[in-house]
């Protein structure tokens, strides 16, 4: 954790611009929607990258705890990781707009539960969901298994 905190404060600070950034425009965009064609296709390709950023959250949290890379790089690897783990990313997208959809669901027919659920277990959940959806992809493409490899050669090559 010492070696990452540096990186991760600024990564944190970066995370929090961007993630205001696209609330306003989206909130901006549908209050504004009716009003030109032009601000509906803007609303779809708005969202569209701010569902694609927060995909390429998980894998970039991941990362620069993972890893020793600068964070140039580790932003570069989460825009990467969204378009080779697309079918992994879509069922994170599924599986997080359900549990979010069950918490509103939950939200109506029981208001106290429903306004303490998602400080409580929904934001852990979604959590849960994207760091199980980004990591297989993270393992495959960037741990060195050769390592591996080797230990369980000597492994076998004892038990001889």
């Amino acid at each position: 954790i010492k070696r990452n905190v540096k990186q991760s404060l600024i990564f944190g600070i970066i995370d929090t611009v961007i993630v205001a950034m696209f609330a306003y425009n989206i909130y901006f965009l549908f209050i504004n929607y009716s009003v030109s064609t032009m601000n509906s296709i803007m609303l779809f390709f708005t969202i569209c990258m701010a569902t694609v950023y927060l995909i390429a959250r998980n894998y970039a949290y991941l990362m620069i705890f993972t890893f020793d890379l600068p964070l140039k790089k580790i932003i570069k690897n989460a825009l990467y990781f969204v378009i080779l783990g697309v079918k992994r990313n879509l069922a994170s997208v599924f599986f997080t707009l359900l549990v979010v959809g069950l918490n509103v669901l939950i939200f109506y027919l029981y208001v106290p539960l429903g306004s303490i659920f998602p400080f409580i277990i929904t934001i852990a959940i979604v959590d849960f969901i994207g760091v199980y959806c980004a990591y297989p992809n993270i393992d495959k493409y960037m741990v060195d298994h050769s390592k591996d490899d080797e230990s369980e050669q000597t492994i076998v090559e004892s038990a001889k």
